[in-house]
């Protein structure tokens, strides 16, 4: 599994074909049109959505500075959602 963007400039993670985000009232649902759903907890909402906006580093200060955990933990939970993400296929480089 490829974590690290070969060509960081010239690609960005987005939701996979078919994936739609929902906003729940304790996170957000992740839904594709395989029928796989995935709850995602707030703090896991908030790190996808910073995923999305600007990747891995974005997603571990978002975490830091939202839930007040240490940067090391932030960007270890971030590291292991963006895996169990792209392991689902719920996410892709584009």
């Amino acid at each position: 599994m490829r974590l690290i963007r070969r060509n960081p400039a010239r690609s960005a993670l987005v939701l996979a074909r078919g994936v739609a985000a929902t906003p729940v009232g304790d996170g957000t649902m992740l839904v594709d049109r395989r029928g796989t759903l995935l709850h995602l907890n707030t703090t896991a909402a908030v790190m996808l959505d910073a995923l999305l906006a600007g990747g891995l580093d974005a997603a571990a200060t978002a975490a830091h500075q939202r839930f007040e955990i240490t940067e090391d933990t932030a960007r270890a939970d971030a590291v292991r959602l963006l895996a169990q993400l792209l392991d689902r296929k719920l996410v892709r480089w584009t």
